[in-house]
């Protein structure tokens, strides 16, 4: 799909070992446009897509990226420091986890040490932070780094500008005038778009959903309505696709919420709909304390299908 993407590795909390942090980070230049059927209305500029894959739990930068020329890591992590298989060598000193194979192909750019320097031991104030892009102290922001972000790159008028596939209404992309959204899934905008003619009550709702409040005069009516058709017109380029449809593992990417999650991406892409920003959370576990030796490899691999 182009663009840039970001492995966000965050410092654990309580029952986490210490750590320094790393992120992963590549941007391959300007992408090709798609063709004009397609939309277009990203890539005529040389826009580019940010993608962030959030590791919920807290990632182990040390596993990931092995400081394998430092002898005291192997003094500190006698069991750790040797995972099955052969760590891709990166520089001589470090190397990725064996399991990222595609990741070490893409040659990532790998930025050490990234994380606070008044770290709480809290997962759920390290996340807070994380979030707001206020890593010393939380709570001191409106909106999410990437709502901010969105604020700054994206159009007015597009339909999303930052899409987080998560649960609930996820902070990081709350913004200040951009249009962003949160879904669970690429099923998520069923109901919306795409009745057939035997389907009379979706049919229905989404003559309805479309034309509330049209002739609204009350300023709040107005941007209600104005906030369901932007809503509309994502679920229309997202299209329908239903429970029984064949999974993102047929577009080369694994049926899990990453894997889907970069399929409807790349499809909103390509749609032109003003995409700029995409965030997915990694839901496997992260926080492995002592089954980190046989968790871990695991969570790797699942990631490295999806690269």
């Amino acid at each position: 799909g182009g663009g840039a993407w970001l492995l966000d590795d965050r410092s654990g909390g309580a029952g986490a070992p210490e750590r320094p942090t790393s992120t992963l980070a590549r941007n391959p230049g300007p992408v090709a446009a798609p063709s004009p059927a397609a939309g277009g209305n990203n890539t005529a500029s040389g826009d580019r897509l940010l993608v962030m894959i959030e590791f919920a739990g807290g990632n182990d930068g040390l596993s990931m990226v092995m400081p394998l020329g430092d002898g005291r890591y192997h003094d500190l992590r006698p069991t750790l420091a040797t995972p099955d298989g052969d760590p891709i060598d990166i520089d001589g000193h470090h190397a990725f986890h064996p399991r990222l194979r595609n990741v070490a192909a893409r040659n990532p750019a790998v930025l050490h040490g990234v994380g606070s320097r008044n770290p709480d031991f809290s997962h759920f104030e390290m996340q807070v932070r994380w979030w707001e892009g206020t890593p010393d102290v939380s709570r001191q922001q409106r909106t999410g780094v990437l709502g901010r972000m969105a604020d700054a790159v994206g159009t007015p008028d597009a339909p999303v500008v930052a899409l987080s596939v998560s649960d609930g209404a996820h902070p990081i992309v709350i913004a200040g005038s951009a249009s962003t959204l949160t879904v669970p899934d690429a099923h998520a905008t069923w109901y919306l778009t795409g009745a057939t003619s035997d389907d009379v009550l979706r049919q229905r709702f989404q003559l309805a959903y479309r034309t509330f409040g049209a002739d609204a005069t009350d300023p709040f009516a107005q941007q209600r309505h104005a906030v369901m058709q932007r809503t509309a017109a994502f679920a229309d380029a997202v299209g329908v696709e239903d429970d029984d449809s064949e999974s993102g593992s047929g577009a080369g990417y694994r049926d899990d919420r990453v894997g889907n999650g970069l399929q409807m991406a790349l499809r909103l892409y390509e749609q032109g709909v003003g995409l700029r920003i995409v965030h997915l959370t990694m839901d496997g576990g992260f926080d492995t304390h002592d089954g980190h030796g046989w968790k871990y490899p695991d969570l790797m691999g699942a990631l490295d299908d999806n690269l």
